[in-house]
């Protein structure tokens, strides 16, 4: 199973928009060359909020996100 970091400000900016109530917040598998969303058909996994903590959907399987600076100080244990 991989483990899932993201940088602190992109993990801050993913927990304050699912706390905000939306249903899920979008990882795109590459880099987006739409200019709108409307546009866009790009494949994206999902982040959702699961019992307080971001959880990824990859192929119908929901893996934990780690913030990479909890991460890397060890001060986290990967389940």
């Amino acid at each position: 199973m991989p483990i899932i970091a993201l940088t602190n400000d992109a993990y801050d900016r993913v927990m304050t928009r699912l706390t905000s109530g939306e249903e899920f917040v979008k990882t795109y598998r590459n880099i987006c060359p739409h200019n709108t969303r409307e546009d866009c058909k790009c494949p994206f996994y999902k982040n959702i909020l699961v019992n307080g903590e971001i959880v990824r959907i990859i192929e119908g399987e929901t893996i934990k996100v780690h913030n990479l600076r909890k991460l890397m100080e060890n001060s986290i244990v990967i389940e």
